[in-house]
């Protein structure tokens, strides 16, 4: 159960990470 939960946490912070890339992507 805790694989799950760290799993769900690694994807929200993949998808914060991306959507900030992506940001950056556009002001650059």
């Amino acid at each position: 159960m805790l694989l799950l939960i760290f799993e769900q946490v690694l994807c929200s912070i993949a998808h914060l990470f991306c959507s900030s890339k992506s940001m950056y992507s556009r002001l650059g």
